[in-house]
C-alpha cells in the first residue's frame, strides 16, 4: 500500500517518539548516578573539568531528546503554558548542556585528564552561578510541565503529581540556606552527588514512561 508524504511522516514520528521516552528514563538515571560515582572515586574536591563530565553530558543529550518527545506527544494539548514550561525546561538543560561542552573541550585540551578547580579563576564564580540558573530553570521547568499535564485527560496523575514536586526540594534548601545558613558540609554533599535533583529524576523517569506508553 502506498503511503502519502504525510502518513510517512508521521509513521516516523511515531516510531520515534516511544524511543525518546526511553531516552528520558536512561538520561535521568546518567544525570543522577553519574555525581555519586565521580564522588566515590574522585572525593568532594571540586574539579574544573574530569572524565564524569563527558559522561554528564551525554545523559543531558539524552534529556534534550526526551524533552522533544514530550513536547511532540502532547504540544496539540498543551496550553501557552505548557509550551512556556517546555521551553523554561529547555533553556535550563541548554544551559547545563553548554556547560558541559565546555567542561567536555578542557577535558580534551588538558590530555584526557582531570583538572582540580584552582579557585583562581574569576570565571568560576560566573560558572557557578551559570550552573545553578540552569539547575533552577530545569527543575522549576519540570514542576510547570507537571501542572500542565494535570490538564490532560490521558496523562496518569502520578506523572504530573512527581514532576510538581521536582522543584520544591531544590528550592526548599535554597530558602533555608538564606534564611539558617545550612551547615558547608551539607552543601558539599547536594553540590557533589545532585541530591536535590532526585525528585525531578523520578519525575522525569515517569514522564518518559508516559510517552513511551503513549505508542
Amino acid at each position: 500500500m502506498l503511503l502519502l508524504p504525510q502518513q510517512q511522516t508521521a509513521d516516523r514520528v511515531h516510531r520515534w517518539l516511544p524511543w525518546s521516552g526511553i531516552t528520558g528514563v536512561i538520561g535521568t538515571i546518567g544525570v543522577l548516578g553519574i555525581p555519586w560515582i565521580r564522588t566515590a572515586v574522585l572525593g568532594t574536591r571540586p574539579y574544573a573539568t574530569s572524565v564524569f563530565d563527558v559522561r554528564s553530558l551525554a545523559g543531558w543529550v539524552l534529556l534534550l531528546v526526551s524533552l522533544v518527545g514530550v513536547y511532540t506527544t502532547f504540544k496539540e494539548q498543551f496550553s501557552r503554558f505548557g509550551r512556556a514550561a517546555v521551553g523554561m525546561t529547555a533553556v535550563g538543560m541548554l544551559l547545563i548542556t553548554g556547560l558541559l561542552i565546555r567542561r567536555g573541550v578542557l577535558f580534551v585540551a588538558s590530555g584526557f585528564r582531570s583538572v582540580p578547580a584552582s579557585g583562581a579563576d574569576p570565571a568560576e564564580l560566573v560558572l557557578s552561578m551559570a550552573t545553578v540558573s540552569g539547575l533552577v530553570f530545569t527543575v522549576v521547568g519540570a514542576g510547570c510541565i507537571g501542572f500542565a499535564l494535570r490538564r490532560i485527560e490521558n496523562c496518569p496523575a502520578a506523572t504530573a503529581w512527581l514532576l510538581l514536586l521536582a522543584p520544591i526540594l531544590p528550592l526548599g534548601v535554597i530558602v533555608s540556606n538564606l534564611v539558617f545558613d545550612l551547615p558547608i558540609a551539607l552543601g558539599r554533599i547536594v553540590v557533589s552527588t545532585n541530591t536535590l535533583f532526585v525528585p525531578f529524576g523520578l519525575g522525569w523517569v515517569a514522564l518518559g514512561v508516559t510517552v513511551y506508553l503513549e505508542y
